[in-house]
């Protein structure tokens, strides 16, 4: 009787090894979106790892772009390289500008912003969504990191028009305010004196005023409310009063350029955010107009 109990066990394990470890799933696009939707950026960039060795050409370079994003999503930079250096030649020209504008993102991850920037600087500007919003992303962010504050607003403003509803604008805004203030609180000197007009003043003078508020949240009321007087319809004043005064506001879509697209030029000043647009048309704002001070006929 022992001897058919030990003949039996024996039996059924041998049934239950030659069955194997249980087989993982076959990759799939759905599996790495899932894996992505449940914070598992990094098994997600293995599954487009995998998927890119099935493929070739094009379609090989597409999964690696996406291996190449979520390894940066989950804070693999040295991932994000590896794969990015062993992306195949025959991209397509999206493809390359999406390599050339990811290498970036590597490089900002890695603290090398300098390097970063450099980059930026040799590449064309892209003209289509989402590139184009991408690129001038990457260089607001490189700009901030290397001290060139001008140079950041110039790239948030023109990223803007990639925005496509008041929602993005808005947190837009919201995002460089409170990078100026940070930078303002670890001691970078930012002086809005030496912005070149005063949609860029208008911002840098905010860094310092973001510090204070931060700091004395009841001190700096007077200080704000005669900054939104010396810019009537900067784009800047929906975040001041939501961000720094604690009002209730619906984002709406401005000009990013105080007065700058306005076509009729006595339009009272407190129609002065509701008339912009997103035309590139230039007006000089009127004589006095913080805006400027060409004199306009």
């Amino acid at each position: 009787m022992k001897a058919a109990t030990a003949s039996l066990v024996i039996a059924l394990l041998a049934a239950c090894s030659s069955l194997g470890p249980e087989s993982a799933p076959p990759p799939s696009v759905d599996r790495a979106e899932m894996l992505a939707r449940q914070g598992d950026a990094a098994g997600a960039a293995r599954i487009y790892e995998a998927l890119g060795e099935q493929n070739t050409g094009a379609d090989r370079a597409t999964f690696e772009l996406h291996a190449v994003r979520a390894y940066l999503a989950a804070h693999q930079t040295d991932e994000a390289a590896r794969v990015l250096m062993a992306l195949q030649t025959g991209l397509t020209p999206a493809q390359t500008t999406q390599a050339q504008l990811l290498g970036v993102q590597v490089a900002i991850a890695r603290g090398q912003a300098q390097q970063a920037w450099q980059q930026l600087a040799a590449y064309p500007v892209p003209t289509t969504a989402p590139e184009a919003s991408l690129y001038w992303d990457l260089k607001r962010r490189a700009a901030l990191a290397t001290g060139r504050f001008v140079e950041a607003v110039r790239a948030h403003t023109a990223q803007e028009r990639w925005l496509g509803t008041p929602e993005q604008l808005h947190a837009s805004r919201a995002e460089l305010l409170g990078e100026l203030r940070d930078a303002a609180e670890h001691g970078a000197k930012i002086d809005g004196r030496a912005a070149p007009d005063a949609l860029t003043r208008g911002w840098l003078e905010l860094a310092s005023l973001a510090a204070e508020v931060a700091r004395n949240p009841n001190g700096a009321t007077s200080a704000l409310e005669a900054w939104r007087a010396h810019y009537p319809g900067h784009p800047a004043d929906e975040v001041v009063r939501s961000e720094l005064l604690g009002l209730h506001v619906t984002p709406q879509r401005t000009s990013p350029c105080c007065c700058r697209s306005v076509v009729v030029s006595r339009a009272p000043r407190s129609r002065c955010a509701t008339v912009f647009s997103l035309r590139t048309t230039s007006v000089p704002p009127p004589v006095g107009h913080p805006c400027g001070s060409t004199t306009h006929p």
